[in-house]
């Protein structure tokens, strides 16, 4: 995980077996149109993926996604994101979280803590 600011499009990254990389970009963009985020990625992100030449290439997205929003996306960051399963929404994001009700715990106060509470 990479601290807040410009991270040149990764904000986590990870290897699979085979030491290819996956890289998960997130994008608070939420008072942002869709189309906004679409045009961001195309022309700002979209270079820096290609140039990093990751395995797999993951995004998430505070602001909802539609299927035609995900389906742009895709197109505009292919070979990297696979299908549209690749972008999450805050709706998929929301959803996963409540699978993994463990994880909310262990990050609840995230920010919050002083060195003596940790």
């Amino acid at each position: 995980m990479f601290a807040h600011g410009k991270g040149g499009g990764i904000d986590l990254r990870g290897f699979v077996g085979d030491g290819q990389s996956v890289i998960i970009q997130c994008k608070h963009w939420i008072h942002s149109s869709r189309q906004s985020l679409i045009r961001y990625m195309e022309r700002v992100d979209a270079p820096k993926v290609a140039k990093l030449a990751p395995a797999r290439y993951l995004l998430a997205s505070s602001a909802d996604r539609t299927p035609e929003s995900k389906r742009k996306l895709r197109l505009a960051l292919a070979p990297y994101i696979r299908s549209e399963q690749d972008i999450y929404g805050l709706r998929e994001i929301e959803s996963e979280l409540r699978k993994r009700p463990h994880i909310v715990r262990s990050i609840s106060g995230y920010g919050t803590r002083t060195p003596s509470t940790c």
